[in-house]
């Protein structure tokens, strides 16, 4: 029995941390089937503590989904556990999601309740950011109770103010530690922030859709963020890139907002049942004059790979790649796609001269394993490659490639911005016109130009060249400049200093020199006073003696000058 026992624990915390493993991995049904076998063998043991770890566990899994229906009850029963076993962090845990729940919902009091008991915990076991996250969510279940008592907001959360300023939500498709996402979302804000002039207020959600692939589960999440957004409707809404945007072609999830797409491809904007409310900003991929200009700084090369992950965002992506190159004639394109990131290293370590590779984007291995972020897989294959490294977009310059002729990602979210603060002006969304297909050009890194030999005399004309190091003149002219200016400064003040010296000891030694000679004659002049003119030879040839030997010469005679 005994032995039967310990092969049901092994079974059960074998499987939580199996269920940990494949939801790692992204697989979100399989890893919560893992948990709920986990949670059966632990009911049968009468283990509670692990019981509600298991159930915190599926919570959170539910949670990170956005399914906020189904783990606001796994989340209850292990707050209650943890409540009967004493876990108190784990109490505590339970009862900030709770409080999250709550106040998305519009329960402001019971959030503010749960916060409050979870802000007590956290202190008292010296969880500094945990502490200061609750105190946060206290501060915003207090600005809205008071906005309720104030009637500043009604209590289904609309606004009761009819001067409240216009609102604008951003929809991404990916997690926000993508930089191409930072990008966007700077362009866009500045965008509006400087074209409208008045207060606005710009929510932002990421969907991180890379880790969602079935839709069903984009749909829940689509889902959540509707119903968040339902009390407070935004006025315009900016779908980011393609994949969001591909939830507009069945239906208008915002029927009642201006639409302003930012950064989708022609042929996406061709499936959206296009309304009179929408407008937006197009891109394109140049990868045929990137190869081209590749070609041109390389003379020998005569094949572009093309390095592709296989999420659904790689393929979507690389299929407009493959459309414009399948013209090119002189380049050979291969497309390795879904290749591991190890293995993938190794290849590119062994490619021969006569190779470029141009970069797409890498979220998904063909094994199904996630990325961290596409940049840094672009680093690890560019500092493996043996040959030069080309990419599509701008932000993914200072990766270790040479350039291309990218998409200036900020300057599409700047554009995005500008419309938008258009139609909160007033203007029509369907008198402004979808355009940015034409703002791509050529942009280069300095340092990978300085690794492979490439004049900047041969790039394309207009291209522009980043991350240029200066020279020693270029980085240091002023401290050169003002360093020589006080060494010329005070070389003149030193000369002049011992010109100055140089006069004021001739004008001494010439004061000492008569001072010295006015007793000897003063001695001379009085040995003439009285005497007989028979003693005038005699004192003649003393004075004479007394001249010399004060002059220092070696004998001394009086001349007569006749007229």
């Amino acid at each position: 029995a005994a032995r039967g026992a310990g092969y049901e624990v092994v079974r059960e915390y074998g499987g939580h941390g199996i269920g940990q493993a494949i939801l790692k991995k992204g697989d979100f049904a399989a890893g919560v089937e893992w948990y709920e076998r986990a949670l059966v063998i632990q009911r049968e043991l009468g283990d509670k503590p692990g019981e509600a770890r298991t159930l915190h566990s599926i919570g959170s899994a539910h949670w990170e989904r956005g399914l906020m229906d189904q783990a606001a009850p796994c989340f209850a029963q292990a707050l209650a556990m943890a409540r009967e076993t004493g876990n108190d962090l784990l109490q505590a845990d339970c009862l900030r999601r709770t409080a999250y729940i709550a106040h998305i919902l519009g329960a402001y009091q019971d959030s503010m309740g749960s916060s409050l008991e979870a802000l007590d915990v956290f202190r008292r076991r010296g969880r500094r950011d945990d502490e200061a996250e609750c105190l946060h969510l206290v501060a915003v279940n207090a600005v809205f109770l008071l906005s309720l008592a104030a009637g500043i907001v009604c209590p289904d959360g609309s606004a009761a103010d009819p001067v409240a300023p216009p609102r604008v939500l951003v929809l991404y498709s990916q997690r926000r530690e993508l930089p191409i996402n930072q990008q966007w979302e700077r362009g866009i804000r500045e965008g509006i922030e400087a074209s409208l002039g008045t207060p606005v207020a710009i929510d932002s959600e990421y969907l991180d859709f890379h880790r969602l692939e079935k839709g069903e589960e984009r749909q829940a999440l689509l889902d959540l963020v509707l119903a968040k957004y339902q009390p407070i409707k935004p006025d315009v809404v900016i779908p980011v890139h393609d994949g969001i945007a591909g939830l507009f072609v069945r239906q208008n999830p915002f029927p009642d907002a201006a639409v302003v797409f930012c950064s989708i491809l022609e042929k996406t904007r061709e499936q959206i049942p296009l309304s009179p409310k929408m407008t937006g900003v197009l891109y394109r991929f140049d990868a045929r004059r990137t190869v081209q200009c590749a070609r041109r700084l390389f003379p020998s090369t005569r094949t572009a790979i093309v390095i592709s992950g296989s999420g659904e965002a790689d393929l979507f992506l690389l299929e407009a790649i493959r459309a414009d190159l399948a013209p090119e004639k002189e380049i050979q394109c291969e497309y390795w796609t879904g290749i591991p990131i190890d293995s993938l290293c190794d290849r590119v370590s062994q490619l021969p001269p006569g190779h470029v590779i141009v970069f797409n984007s890498y979220m998904r291995d063909r094994g199904g394993e996630i990325a961290t972020v596409p940049r840094d897989v672009l680093e690890r294959i560019a500092s493996a490659s043996s040959v030069p490294v080309f990419a599509l977009y701008d932000t993914l310059l200072g990766a270790g490639i040479v350039g291309g002729c990218f998409v200036p990602v900020e300057e599409q979210g700047r554009l995005a911005g500008e419309m938008a603060a258009r139609i909160l002006r007033g203007e029509s969304p369907e008198d402004i016109p979808f355009s940015g297909v034409g703002m791509n050009r050529f942009m280069f890194d300095w340092t990978q130009l300085r690794r492979w030999g490439i004049r900047e005399e041969d790039l394309p004309a207009g291209s522009v060249v980043l991350f240029r190091q200066p020279t020693v003149w270029e980085e240091y002219r002023a401290y050169v400049t003002a360093g020589v200016t006080a060494v010329v400064l005070q070389s003149l003040l030193i000369i002049g200093l011992l010109v100055n010296r140089r006069k004021r000891r001739l004008a001494e030694r010439a004061l000492a020199d008569q001072l010295q000679f006015e007793p000897v004659l003063s001695d001379v002049s009085s040995r003439f006073v009285g005497i007989t003119s028979g003693a005038v030879a005699a004192e003649i040839e003393c004075a004479l003696a007394c001249i010399v030997e004060h002059l220092g010469l070696d004998r001394g005679a009086l001349f007569r000058l006749s007229e």
